[in-house]
């Protein structure tokens, strides 16, 4: 997790997440600038690392797919309306779960929506053989 002070108010470290708390959103804010780069970098790469995560298809009423790496702890999840997920710092045993629950969507609300830091997948590449 990335900290910063922000130079406006001087303000004691705080975790960044999306945006500096004390800037109230104020993009001058060197620390915020600084966390998006930090940020920008680290989707990259998680990225590039989990372009081929294996896709399950299950039934739901709201996922299509569900797909887990377990080297990066990420959890992959296909909508039915087409959009990707990818959520971050996912243990496995939260996989498990989900994959052997009644109610996947259920599940996802109550286990996973809002608790893992998340971001959204504009295209995802398959694996070619």
């Amino acid at each position: 997790m990335t900290y910063i002070v922000c130079p406006i108010q001087k303000s004691k470290p705080h975790k960044a997440i999306m945006v500096c708390k004390q800037c109230k959103y104020n993009k001058k804010c060197k620390g915020y600038q600084e966390y998006l780069m930090e940020r920008e970098k680290e989707v990259k790469i998680l990225n590039e690392t989990n372009n081929n995560i294996p896709m399950f298809p299950v039934e739901s009423k709201n996922i299509k797919a569900v797909g887990y790496n377990a080297n990066t702890r990420t959890l992959r999840i296909q909508f039915k309306q087409g959009t990707f997920y990818d959520y971050f710092g996912v243990p496995p045993e939260i996989f498990q779960q989900l994959m052997v629950a009644v109610s996947k969507g259920t599940f996802f609300g109550l286990a996973i929506k809002g608790k893992f830091e998340f971001n959204k997948i504009e295209k995802v590449v398959a694996k070619e053989d």
